[in-house]
Parts: structure tokens; sequence; C-alpha cells
């Protein structure tokens, strides 16, 4: 048994050793280890509901994924930077644990900044790659020559304008490189597929 302060009485209460398990000094894990419990423990459950979208923790953890290999097969890796320019939406949260299952820096960027300001904080980041939604596209074009390290913009939605450099890339074919048959893949994908997960 451990105790826990009860707040009504500021007292430490005995826990039983059946009790869930809390988040506290002695839980430790990431993003990802939580999202990876989430799917043995209830993976048929409504993990994320955008306007009426709704996604299973087993659906978004499959996007993670495929999205992970995507990024991988862009050259993203442990301590680079993903850049993203999205709104509140699905895509938004699983290319952020995506970032997370590859050890990459997730760099959000308000959607309002635009010029100086939007150059400003994409080339201080860094970023390699920054994932941006269709509508924010052209924002980049007139800052390209500003962005020296950007290599790859990936648009969710429409096409994105063409660059002079900067090579685009729909969010749905970076996702479709994640499949198990993409170089990189296997290592995220693999273990799910086999039935060797965690789980």
């Amino acid at each position: 048994m451990t105790a826990v302060t009860d707040t009504a009485q500021n007292a430490p209460r005995p826990v039983p050793a059946a009790e869930p398990a809390t988040w506290g000094p002695a839980r430790t894990g990431t993003v990802v280890s939580i999202i990876e419990r989430a799917v043995c423990d209830a993976g048929g459950a409504v993990f994320l509901d955008f306007s009426g979208e709704q996604l299973t923790y087993r659906e978004v953890w499959d996007r993670v994924l495929r999205r992970a290999a995507g990024l991988r097969a862009l050259g993203i890796g442990h301590g680079d930077t993903v850049l993203c320019v999205l709104d509140n939406n699905a895509d938004a949260v699983i290319s952020w644990f995506a970032a997370n299952l590859l050890g990459a820096i997730w760099v959000p960027v308000n959607t309002a900044l635009k010029a100086d300001f939007l150059r400003h904080q994409a080339a201080d980041s860094g970023a390699r790659v920054a994932i941006v939604e269709a509508d924010y596209a052209d924002r980049f074009v007139d800052i390209e020559d500003g962005l020296p390290e950007l290599v790859h913009l990936v648009c969710r939605g429409a096409d994105a304008p063409a660059f002079r450099r900067v090579q685009t890339l729909p969010l749905d074919e970076l996702d479709a490189c994640g499949g198990l048959s993409t170089p990189g893949a296997g290592s995220f994908r693999r273990r799910w597929a086999t039935g060797t997960s965690r789980c």
C-alpha cells in the first residue's frame, strides 16, 4: 500500500494495491508509451473527436506509425525539428505523436503568422520538414529564400503551390510512405503487425 494525501483532510490515506495507479512521481513514461498502453488497454475506445470525426486509439496509433515512417523517409530522426502550421484537427495530433515517436522536436507555429514573422519562426527552428495546411502554404513561397534549411513542405488538403527549391508532398502521400514495405517503416509497424507488441 502507498499513501495518498486526502485533499479534504490533508491527511494521508492508504490506497489498496488493486486500485488503478495514477500519474505521479513514481510513474514514468513518454507520450508514446502512454498511447501504446492505451492501444493495448482500450484500443477500440474513441480517443479523438474533431467535429464528429471520431478516431479510436488503435486508428490514431496506426496513423501515427504511418506518419512517423513517412517522416523518417524524409530524413527526420532523433533531434531533428518538424515545423507545424496546422489547424486544430486529428492530423495535428497524429503528426505530434509521430514526431515524438521519432524523437524529433515538434515546433508548432501560430497559424496567423505571415511574412517575416513566419520566416523568423521557421528559420529559427532549423526545420527541414514543415507540415502545413493548404490554406497557409502560399505564405512559404514568399519566404522560401529565407529558409535555407527547409527541404520538404508537406501540405494537408489541396495541392501545394510551386516552389523554386523546396519539395512539396501531399500529407496523404507522406502517410502512404508508411506502409509495411517502406524501408525504415518496419521498426515501427512490424511489432504491431506481427503481434510482438507490448500488449
